[in-house]
């Protein structure tokens, strides 16, 4: 997550900044942070408007951590509902990602109820959407 970090504050004098602000651009969407004397203020989501130039608190509480795994909650529960029945590892093959990020997100989908697990043929785990269970953001 590192490299496309700015960091505003003062850099010659790292002790005497009152706050650091830590804007992040990833994947295109935009975040910020600030930490200083009596400022502890967690990553949060920033919109821009093209319209007239300007950021804008988007989402509070929404980090790029929370950002990528809502994105991967939602390929992952995308490919199951797809592929009804499909296995644990046969989604961390087909969804993009590292193998522990999916796997922690099926876990995740399986703790909330969106997709419940039953053990197939060989133990194998397989994963299908209940009916009448649809994707919903933030979940």
């Amino acid at each position: 997550m590192a490299g496309n970090e700015r960091t505003s504050g003062s850099a010659r004098f790292m002790g005497w900044p009152d706050v650091f602000w830590t804007f992040t651009v990833s994947d295109g969407e935009r975040f910020m942070s600030a930490l200083g004397r009596d400022v502890d203020q967690d990553e949060f989501k920033l919109a821009w408007s093209d319209a007239d130039h300007r950021l804008s608190v988007d989402a509070l509480g929404v980090s790029r951590a929370k950002a990528i795994r809502s994105e991967m909650s939602k390929d992952v529960f995308d490919y199951v509902l797809a592929n009804p029945g499909v296995s644990g590892t046969q989604i961390k093959t087909m969804v993009t990602g590292s193998s522990t990020a999916i796997g922690a997100t099926i876990r995740q989908l399986v703790g909330d109820g969106l997709l419940p697990a039953k053990t197939g043929p060989r133990n194998a785990t397989h994963h299908e959407v209940p009916t009448g269970v649809t994707w919903a953001l933030g979940s």
